[in-house]
């Protein structure tokens, strides 16, 4: 199996920690961002000494010191178009998104590579309180795109225009035991599925740090005017607001 990362921060990293550590022998992670020390507290796999370092090639020694029969190949590239995804997972048989900026904007380029390379994905997102989780199948489950038409409202445009336009930057809310909750729960959700043990479904799941629970956080279905896998046009102002190339 060949299995891409794309993001190799908190979330990513661990990723790609535990599924060596189940056996997967040929990963690609992709990753152009530096280690600094704001990292630390929540990407546990760095440590002081990896300060300026390219984050790709500190887990690449992690991963190999600990398994030297892992193939891993890397790339310090920014994705910021679906051609640049799509050249990095093509012959991949899953594709991990761990990329959460630009919001929005990130998750959809990844979703319409995949779909494109008939590629099945998964995507984690993480707030302070809780972590959410999506699979696709291409052509089978709807997609990010579908998720985003089936919550499209004004309401919801202006969460995106806050989310995109605002001059502030947050700091990000998360803590390593949340992170180890998320990312194991993330790779325990996707070997259900891989192996069969989970019904093929269109759900955003959600799990809540605080009450150690899994819950179906949205239910919606694949979407005939989605811009991705559907049939019919879609001329929400909502692409205006996050357009992707």
């Amino acid at each position: 199996m060949h299995i891409t990362i794309l993001g190799a921060g908190g979330g990513g990293s661990l990723i790609a920690l535990q599924l060596a550590n189940l056996g997967i022998r040929n990963l690609r992670i992709v990753d152009n961002d530096i280690i600094t020390e704001s990292n630390l507290n929540r990407q546990f796999l760095f440590d002081n000494s990896d300060i300026n370092r390219y984050k790709v090639d500190v887990l690449k020694e992690f991963l190999l010191n600990r398994n030297p029969a892992i193939n891993i190949v890397t790339n310090k590239k920014r994705l910021l178009k679906v051609n640049d995804v799509r050249q990095e997972i093509r012959n991949s048989d899953w594709c991990f998104c761990c990329m959460d900026e630009p919001p929005y904007i990130a998750q959809r380029i990844v979703n319409r590579a995949c779909f494109l390379e008939n590629i099945p994905s998964a995507y984690g997102f993480s707030a302070r309180d809780s972590a959410k989780f999506l699979i696709v199948y291409p052509k089978i489950t709807g997609c990010i795109d579908c998720l985003l038409t089936s919550r499209d409202n004004y309401e919801f445009q202006q969460l995106v225009t806050s989310f995109i336009n605002g001059d502030f930057h947050l700091s990000t809310p998360i803590i390593i035991p949340n992170m180890m909750l998320e990312t194991s729960w993330m790779v325990k959700k996707w070997l259900d599925a891989f192996i069969g043990n989970s019904k093929i479904e269109s759900i955003l799941y959600r799990f809540d740090y605080n009450l150690l629970r899994e819950d179906p956080f949205i239910k919606f279905e694949r979407q005939k005017d989605c811009p991705t896998c559907g049939h019919k046009e879609n001329c929400s102002e909502l692409w205006k607001l996050i357009p992707i190339k």
